[in-house]
């Protein structure tokens, strides 16, 4: 634990009114924060594929299913985070021009899982890794601690006041 105090540390807290606000815990502080999308409607109808015993993912996007999806494609998918990576070499587009390189993370979880999992990668390729909630939790955790310390060094570091 180190006695960095972050610059900012402020996330949404009322996407929606259906949602309860979660808790990131740091060494740092303890920051708020929601999800980016709400749940799937309530009441909306499940394909006959979904197991009865298995509760469906609340970041499942709405219309997501048909009932004759192809087993391979039957995943529950939440929705795309995007970090533009400031410091890698912008990547050509078809017609000429260029943007930002980046991340990206997706919940998703086939229904033959029985727990979510993350995709974390590297723009439009296959490079990357699937994380366990635990493991993107974890990620997060030293992410913002590695940020906080550069944060602190970057101004000084030492205790704040």
């Amino acid at each position: 634990m180190h006695s960095v105090k972050p610059m900012s540390a402020t996330a949404p807290t009322n996407v929606d009114d259906q949602l309860e606000p979660h808790i990131a815990t740091t060494s740092a502080e303890t920051i708020p924060y929601a999800p980016a999308v709400a749940p799937a409607a309530a009441g909306e109808p499940l394909p006959a594929w979904w197991p009865t015993h298995r509760v469906h993912p609340a970041f499942c996007l709405p219309g997501e299913h048909t009932d004759d999806d192809h087993p391979d494609d039957r995943v529950c998918w939440g929705s795309n985070g995007y970090v533009d990576l400031a410091l890698s070499a912008p990547v050509a587009t078809g017609d000429g021009t260029t943007r930002p390189e980046y991340l990206i993370v997706t919940p998703s979880q086939h229904v033959d899982e029985t727990q979510p999992k993350l995709w974390l990668g590297l723009d439009e390729s296959d490079v990357g890794r699937h994380l366990t909630v635990a493991e993107a939790r974890q990620l997060a955790q030293r992410l913002l601690d590695a940020t906080y310390e550069a944060e602190g060094a970057r101004f000084g570091g030492g205790p704040a006041a």
